[in-house]
């Protein structure tokens, strides 16, 4: 999860819900760098035709990237 708050308490939340559907148990870092593989949330604020709560997924074969322009984004 990259740096705040509000991030972190959604990337602990997305990692929770995981782990009760998959028994996998998830690391949560916040990192401004992108991962080689996991799940990256990032906040951008530079498309703004997301809104508040619109979110972009990008998904290959190692890497699902979610970016949002807040974090309410993000949650949804």
């Amino acid at each position: 999860a990259e740096g705040n708050a509000e991030v972190s308490s959604v990337a602990n939340l997305l990692s929770t819900e995981l782990n009760t559907a998959t028994g996998f148990i998830n690391k949560v870092e916040a990192s401004a760098n992108k991962p080689v593989n996991g799940i990256y949330l990032s906040l951008s604020g530079q498309d703004t035709s997301l809104g508040n709560e619109g979110y972009e997924i990008v998904i290959d074969e190692e890497l699902v990237t979610i970016t949002a322009n807040q974090p309410a984004g993000l949650f949804y």
